[in-house]
């Protein structure tokens, strides 16, 4: 960085590079830096000023330059200074916002500025700050495109104050320059001040309540040649005769175009003195593209702004009133341009009696900051602003080229204006965009927006009728959509209603709270007349316990009622006669299905015993018990019979499942770790079973009576050892005969390791 400090003087020499070029001044004598992100302010205090010798570009993007000088001059530019930057695109040009000069001190003699121009400024778009003007001086030159002037202003009351001011001999090339006023004293709006005969000048796009003013110290100076401002057109013959409050601008019909400069009309009309007019017009010219080229049929509307001066500016000798809002549209042609003549503001004088610093009516229509900003669309296409100052567009965020709509499914307007249904989320937004293309003014924004398959519907309320007249209609706040069956999720502020029938398939959240879609179950293959018990595992549960007439049970749920996606979710079934089964399944956001494989129990099947006839036992849950409840000896076959009977009660599946399995005819195992299952007595004397019947836990060892009993009177149970299961020569079981017993005993003889039918 060529930066350097001597005697109270900064001075910049060659060429600055990066992103910030006033980074050299940070740590040189007169100078604080202040950093907010990649943003740096140097600040350079009232006893020091900085020469710009070589050439540098201050961008407000990344820093700005402060000085608080409060007489002489605190900044000279001998090289060139770049205020700011012109950034070119394909689309157009755009300048570069943001604050990049701010001169803090200030003169008591204003137009004796601080900042001093012998050299080449530049100014692009950004905003200087300044409580005194900007000398441009012989030999100077300056470049301003769209800049933003903010005159600070204190105890100035000479007009010329705080102005851009040419000397004789200096450049001005000025298309566009906006100035706004801060301070106790806002008397002064002019932008330029001249001083002296210009060599070369190019004023247009003056924004401010003064507009140009010559030097009005001296009544000496010859009148001024310049070129006035060139983005409006008015209408001469209903202007007349027309003075503003510089009166050696006499005759100001005779330029080519009106300008801002105006602050009081008169007219003279024959012998009669009427009020004067003025109506200032912009052309708003633009192009739209897509992917580099014109895009046709593309629609734009602006509808002007009442910025509280409507009801002052109606021109009644003239036949013109300006009471209600105007509209503009336009429609792009086959090379995507487009244009619009649009009246930016009305003056109106109200004074009869003429005179040269009138004071007339000002009905400005444009929005803050004098701009215009249209709105466009095309259906497929992105929604956009397009924004104009003057003739030009100003913003480039606004003129960007338009991109494709990745929500819009079906590309053809014309089959999605014949939509009979829309019974989807892809329809639903494709209609919706394609009534905002017709509709494009009452409608500023998307009226419904889609992520996937859910459409947001804003703050609408949304009818799904089955019978509706229309597929599509929206009066006030009601959208009406025709579908038996709408497919997807909505979600609104408003109400969600279906009408007629219709049938919502998806997740729908409006005021009243979310609903979530029936969600399937089906549980098949069933052997008819079991009971069924659904258990959801992940939440802990129970959320079905029934008996199924048929071969398969269905049903549905709403998300969130039962289950949720990704639950496991246990299926058991029980039947007379048939083995236990349980079957494990996740949720998903399409429900669950099971698929059921029940075998025949073979066990209950070979002891022949009705189970439903065996009144001997009863459960009890609390304890994890079988009770002996009628006096009298029992039999194993006759508790598992009546155990395979208790398995199909509702309480049975749901605490005895899994608890005993029948290894054989002879043995039965207590599974521990399901049910850790006792018997016990609660009869007044001891019974004893009367089967060769293995009962026992699968721990190994352990009686399985409760010791003691609730009774406290016995009962006895076979089981300690496993019990042979002798079998015929046809391998079948039977009585037991000679034959057989011999048959069992060689067959443990000879091969001790295996018992026919142990699991």
């Amino acid at each position: 960085m060529s930066y350097s400090y001597s005697g109270g003087v900064i001075t910049q020499t060659s060429t600055e590079t990066g992103n910030d070029q006033l980074a050299g001044l940070s740590g040189l004598t007169g100078v604080t830096t202040d950093t907010v992100g990649q943003r740096t302010v140097y600040s350079i205090n009232s006893s020091t000023r900085i020469i710009f010798n070589g050439t540098c570009v201050i961008d407000p993007r990344y820093c700005e330059l402060e000085t608080n000088r409060l007489g002489g001059s605190g900044i000279v530019v001998n090289g060139t200074l770049d205020l700011g930057k012109e950034l070119t695109y394909t689309y157009g040009t755009q300048y570069t916002s943001g604050r990049a000069l701010n001169i803090l001190g200030g003169s008591n003699r204003p137009w004796q500025s601080i900042f001093d121009v012998y050299g080449t400024l530049n100014w692009y778009g950004c905003e200087v700050e300044t409580g005194s003007g900007i000398n441009i001086e012989n030999g100077g030159t300056i470049k301003i495109r769209d800049g933003v002037f903010i005159s600070r202003l204190g105890n100035h009351t000479i007009q010329q104050g705080n102005t851009i001011i040419f000397q004789t001999g200096s450049t001005a090339d000025i298309i566009g320059l906006k100035k706004t006023l801060t301070g106790s004293l806002a008397s002064d709006n002019s932008a330029v001040n001249i001083l002296g005969v210009f060599t070369t000048v190019n004023l247009s796009g003056i924004v401010s309540t003064g507009g140009i003013s010559p030097d009005n110290r001296s009544s000496t100076l010859a009148p001024v040649p310049f070129a006035t401002v060139s983005n409006f057109e008015r209408l001469q013959d209903r202007i007349g005769q027309c003075r503003t409050n510089l009166s050696h601008f006499d005759d100001c019909a005779s330029w080519d175009t009106s300008s801002p400069m105006f602050l009081g009309l008169r007219s003279n009309y024959g012998t009669v003195t009427r009020y004067g007019q003025a109506e200032f017009y912009r052309n708003c010219n633009g192009k739209i593209l897509f992917n580099g080229t014109g895009l046709q049929g593309v629609k734009l509307y602006w509808k002007d702004i009442d910025n509280g001066n409507r009801g002052v500016t109606t021109a009644t000798e003239w036949g013109q009133t300006y009471n209600s809002y105007r509209e503009y549209t336009a429609t792009t042609d086959a090379n995507g341009d487009f244009t619009s003549r649009v009246l930016e503001s009305a003056f109106y004088n109200t004074n009869a009696n003429g005179g040269t610093n009138l004071a007339p009516a000002v009905d400005d229509r444009t929005e803050s900051g004098h701009k215009i900003t249209f709105k466009g669309y095309k259906y497929g296409y992105s929604l956009f602003d397009i924004q104009f100052q003057g003739n030009r567009i100003v913003a480039a965020e606004a003129i960007q080229p338009v991109i494709a709509d990745a929500n819009i499914t079906e590309s053809n307007k014309a089959t999605v204006d014949a939509y009979t249904e829309i019974d989807t989320s892809a329809k639903f937004y494709d209609r919706a965009s394609s009534y905002l293309e017709d509709n494009l003014g009452t409608y500023l924004d998307f009226i419904v927006t889609r992520a996937g398959n859910e459409i947001n519907a804003g703050s609408y309320n949304v009818t799904i009728d089955a019978t509706a007249s229309s597929a599509f209609d929206i009066t006030g706040n009601l959208i009406t959509i025709k579908a038996s069956t709408f497919t997807g999720d909505m979600v609104t502020t408003g109400l969600i209603t279906l009408a007629n029938g219709a049938i919502f398939d998806g997740v729908r959240t409006d005021a009243n709270g979310t609903v979530y879609p029936d969600q399937p179950i089906s549980i098949t293959n069933i052997s008819a007349g079991s009971r069924l018990r659904i258990y959801n595992v992940t939440t802990g549960a129970e959320t079905v316990n029934t008996v199924v007439s048929g071969t398969s049970y269905t049903s549905s749920y709403q998300e969130g009622t039962g289950y949720n996606d990704g639950d496991t979710v246990r299926v058991y079934l029980t039947k007379l006669g048939k083995d236990e089964w349980v079957g494990d399944v996740i949720d998903t956001s399409n429900g669950f299905n099971v698929l059921a494989s029940q075998d025949d129990d073979d066990v209950y099947t070979a002891l022949g015993i009705d189970g439903t006839t065996v009144t001997k036992f009863q459960a009890d849950y609390v304890n994890n018990e079988v009770d002996l409840v009628i006096g009298a000896d029992w039999t194993m076959a006759e508790l598992y019979a009546w155990w395979a009977n208790n398995l199909t009660t509702e309480d049975g599946i749901r605490n005895f499942f899994g608890g005993i399995t029948a290894i054989d005819q002879a043995n039965f195992r207590i599974n521990t770790s399901i049910v850790d299952l006792y018997l016990d007595n609660t009869t007044n004397a001891s019974y004893k079973q009367t089967d060769n019947r293995r009962f026992y836990r699968d721990t190994g060892t352990g009686y399985p009576v409760r010791n003691p009993t609730t009774s406290g009177y016995g009962l006895d149970v076979v089981w300690r050892n496993t019990i042979l299961i002798a079998q015929t020569e046809a391998g079948g079981t039977s009585d037991l005969n000679f034959y057989d017993v011999k048959r069992a005993v060689k067959q443990v003889i000879t091969n001790p390791k295996y018992i026919k039918g142990q699991k």
